[in-house]
């Protein structure tokens, strides 16, 4: 799950390990955040209000999971300030038996 505080403009994020990406042209003002939830089975892209951006995704984008282990990722958003920010939440998943 990430989350993104505007401002900001075009967010990409570039996963290296898995050479997937995912790309936003969306416009982010100071007050916006912006949810990006890439978990099994509940793939959305919503603004803070709750209305769906799901269409914003580039037609190249991948709502990528993080692989086990080390992740090698890039974060780009222009247009931003001290109060912009990228955070991801991720919790390892384990199968049961």
């Amino acid at each position: 799950m990430w989350t993104v505080y505007g401002p900001g403009e075009n967010l990409k994020v570039v996963n290296f390990t898995t050479n997937q990406e995912l790309e936003v042209g969306i416009t982010l003002n100071q007050e916006d955040t912006l949810e990006i939830d890439t978990r099994l089975g509940y793939k959305a892209v919503k603004k803070g209000d709750g209305s769906n951006q799901f269409f914003r995704l580039s037609p190249e984008s991948v709502l990528w999971p993080l692989q086990r282990g080390e992740n090698q990722v890039q974060i780009e958003l222009s247009n931003t300030n001290e109060s912009s920010k990228v955070i991801v939440h991720y919790v390892e998943r384990f199968l049961a038996a």
